[in-house]
């Protein structure tokens, strides 16, 4: 099966449903915020010992993923390889949410998802059934809505993981200088 046709069964996928609001919401940058900054409140009320080094970590890896992610890996690829939008390509792929132009290589938000489950599971290792499922439902909405293939997950999620263990390693060599 192609790519474009894997996204097409997808988005057609409880199109008209629910489905579409759920997934709407599960790959709004809102949500992800909102999950963010409620994770950090509860480390930083109910984890005495490591709090400042996993909040740390976890910072860090937003700013890795601005940095590398959005500011320097998604400018040269597009440089190199641009792939539009699977609702631009296909017109039978309806698209759900926000319209946007830009290359759809790699998925920015499955990225800052991996990034942060990723510093979260590596301390919280009980959490890794949590991750995995909402990893699993940002994949799908990001197809769902129509933007992006499954190589941008893929890929995307490389990059994530990579940038939590970049945090993760980062925050340790830091961390004589921050807890004394």
């Amino acid at each position: 099966m192609k790519q474009i046709e894997l996204v097409e069964k997808i988005n057609k996928f409880g199109a008209g449903t629910w489905i579409d609001q759920f997934s709407l919401v599960i790959s709004s940058t809102s949500l992800l915020a909102s999950l963010y900054i409620l994770t950090n409140i509860f480390i930083a009320l109910y984890e005495k010992e490591k709090r400042v080094v996993i909040i740390g970590a976890m910072f860090l890896s937003l700013l890795i993923h601005g940095a590398l992610h959005e500011l320097l890996i998604k400018r040269l690829l597009r440089s190199v390889i641009f792939i539009e939008r699977p609702y631009l390509v296909d017109s039978n792929i309806n698209p759900i949410g926000a319209r946007f132009s830009d290359s759809t290589f790699p998925s920015g938000h499955m990225s800052i998802t991996a990034a942060v489950l990723t510093v979260l599971v590596f301390y919280y290792p009980k959490l890794w059934p949590f991750a995995l499922v909402f990893l699993l439902l940002t994949a799908f909405s990001r197809m769902h809505n129509g933007y992006h293939y499954l190589i941008d997950i893929i890929f995307g999620l490389i990059f994530g993981v990579g940038y939590g263990f970049l945090a993760i390693f980062l925050i340790n060599k830091l961390q004589p200088l921050l807890i004394k």
